[in-house]
């Protein structure tokens, strides 16, 4: 089997237009059965497939992994991230939800913020929690309300200040949908499995692999 693995493209190994429609017709036939939520979650974090599709390449292995966002990974580096429960602190300073589209590399023309801007330096407690499968948004919320309060999506800039390093197990979410995007889908911050800050689509469900971050109330 040849991988391709230190391949340079050049014109000989770069593929011609008939065996390159041949190559996607033969991936796609050996597709594995994906549902809906794990099919999408691709089509709007097509880094985590580029990430899947990449260690393929890289492996060099014939068998089909576990089709998961999760399992869409590099290599798997140190685990720096708090564990599920585990209590931390984190300290924002003051940050512009808008600017955060712009420093995720979106264009911020058109996008909207309908929440509540943090102007002043806070330190708050959270936790990581994971409540299972969703298949709606919704559901995320209700089920997120028996661990915690939801922080403003600002935090997620705190958080990967603090946690610089993935730890490669799958997304880490910040449930508050106070971003529309020029679609006028409401959007969430999120931090990818490979540690890329992006912003995710609320119309969607998620798997029970996602991570969420919950604020711990402090004892009186």
């Amino acid at each position: 089997m040849v991988s391709g693995k230190g391949l340079a493209q050049t014109k000989e190994n770069k593929m011609n237009t008939p065996q390159f429609r041949e190559f996607s017709a033969a991936v796609i036939r050996w597709l594995p059965d994906l549902d809906s939520v794990i099919a999408q979650s691709w089509i709007d974090d097509q880094g985590a497939l580029r990430d899947f599709l990449q260690g393929l390449d890289r492996g060099g292995k014939s068998e089909t992994p576990s089709v998961t966002v999760k399992e869409a990974t590099i290599a798997q580096p140190k685990a720096v991230y708090p564990s599920i429960g585990e209590v931390f602190e984190l300290t924002l300073e003051p940050v512009k939800a808008l600017e955060m589209v712009k420093s995720d590399g979106y264009n911020p023309e058109g996008w909207q913020f309908r929440g509540k801007e943090i102007t002043k330096p806070e330190t708050r407690k959270f936790k990581l929690v994971q409540v299972g499968y969703c298949d709606s948004f919704e559901q995320l919320q209700k089920k997120l309300k028996k661990h915690g309060k939801s922080p403003q999506g600002q935090w997620r800039e705190a958080y990967k200040k603090a946690f610089p390093e993935p730890d490669g197990q799958g997304p880490v979410g910040f449930a508050d949908p106070s971003w529309l995007s020029p679609d006028r889908r409401a959007r969430f911050p999120f931090v990818r499995t490979g540690g890329a800050s992006v912003f995710f689509c609320a119309d969607y469900g998620f798997h029970e692999y996602w991570r969420w971050v919950v604020e711990v109330e402090s004892s009186k």
